[in-house]
């Protein structure tokens, strides 16, 4: 679709309390796991809302100069890729970013013997002026519940769907496919640059469900998970774009 590929974030969720920055060991040899990759080790802070009182972690972080982000946190791995005009992933194609990224992460849990229990992938994309335009004359033309809004032009809006689907391909496990679509003003960063738009977010948030707690994606799972996860944005991309040809 015409637009900009923002972001993506490939997520795992577990336990990785021990990947700490309290013992330097462990980042010598994420350093050392990652040496092609060049990381720069730093600290963030983590602060866990479902815990009263909340308690401050200090847990590692890993970036580079082509953009990639890894925030180990106590129970989740967040690697991100954000745009880079001129940088190394200047096209923003998910198939290739999304096989390093499994590599990424696939090294991290098999130094350290780690398994997940849930996995996510979700990705923001700036969609370009004139399908907007389509899309927003689309919505201005849906009849909504509330009749005041059926009266009055619309000048920001909101949609957000999940759908639960089985996925017999992928262990049969239980998929949270979601859409968030946003129409309005705002801004967003490419590294140090600040941007305004005026139009339409379009954010995915596709992940395994939460209620299964158990520790059972490995690498080949993670991978796959993935692969699954884009065949579904794809398509709902594709069914989008052929609405406003």
């Amino acid at each position: 679709m015409e637009g900009k590929k923002l972001n993506y974030q490939f997520s795992i969720f577990g336990d990785f309390r021990d990947i700490s920055p309290n013992n330097s060991q462990i980042i010598i040899d994420l350093l050392s796991e990652y040496k092609e990759r060049n990381f720069i080790p730093s600290i963030f802070q983590e602060i866990p809302f479902n815990i009263a009182p909340s308690t401050v972690s200090n847990r590692i972080m890993l970036s580079n100069n082509d953009g990639w982000q890894m925030n180990i946190g106590n129970n989740r791995i967040d690697l991100s890729i954000p745009l880079i005009e001129k940088g190394k992933y200047a096209d923003m194609n998910i198939g290739t970013i999304s096989v390093e990224a499994c590599e990424i992460i696939e090294k991290i849990i098999n130094k350290f013997n780690k398994q997940s229990n849930r996995i996510a992938l979700n990705t923001t994309f700036l969609m370009g002026s004139d399908m907007s335009k389509k899309l927003d004359e689309i919505y201005e033309n849906k009849g909504r519940v509330i009749e005041f809004y059926n009266q009055n032009k619309i000048k920001e809006w909101n949609e957000r769907i999940i759908s639960e689907i089985i996925d017999s391909e992928f262990n049969n496990e239980k998929i949270n496919i979601g859409i968030n679509i946003n129409k309005g003003k705002g801004q967003y960063q490419i590294i140090n640059k600040v941007s305004s738009f005026d139009g339409i977010i379009i954010q995915f948030d596709i992940n395994t469900v939460p209620e299964n707690i158990d520790l059972r994606f490995k690498g080949k799972d993670i991978k796959k998970f993935f692969e699954t996860a884009i065949k579904y944005k794809n398509q709902i991309e594709k069914e989008i774009e052929e609405k406003l040809v």
